[in-house]
């Protein structure tokens, strides 16, 4: 299949899960359902989410 070419709320909210309990990210997008880890990283810039943005960097 291949990764999502779009970034969902579903998906936003599994990777956020997914942080809160301690998974990183470089795991979370290892996942062939996810995005690519950049992605993530510009979203929740983009969606002015300093706390989570921090966590990622």
């Amino acid at each position: 299949m291949g990764r999502p070419s779009t970034f969902t709320d579903e998906i936003f909210e599994t990777i956020c899960e997914r942080l809160e309990n301690g998974e990183v990210l470089r795991a979370t997008c290892a996942n062939e359902e996810m995005p690519d880890r950049k992605h993530p990283q510009r979203v929740l810039r983009s969606r002015n989410t300093r706390p989570l943005a921090l966590i990622v960097d």
